[in-house]
């Protein structure tokens, strides 16, 4: 997993965690670190959302998780999806 320099913390990736990949897409943009994740059947358990803050986040960063509600998504990504910001 990785980006380049130039890119910034930006791309979609495909994560192994325990016996199942994460979908992510990650971004930081307009001074906002975005995090994405997903997977095809279900919506990310607390554990996953655990693992992807130590996988993008700082020790010291605070960071906030979000589950939408299918009718506050702008843009259609499917409903098994949670946010880190």
């Amino acid at each position: 997993m990785g980006s380049t320099a130039e890119a910034g913390n930006n791309g979609a990736f495909m994560i192994p965690f325990e016996s199942f990949t994460l979908r992510v897409i990650a971004s930081d943009g307009m001074g906002w670190e975005h995090v994405s994740v997903s997977l095809p059947n279900r919506t990310p358990n607390w554990h996953a959302m655990c693992f992807m803050t130590d996988v993008f986040g700082d020790a010291e960063d605070v960071m906030i998780k979000y589950h939408l509600s299918p009718s506050s998504i702008l843009i259609p990504c499917g409903r098994w999806i949670l946010i880190i910001i």
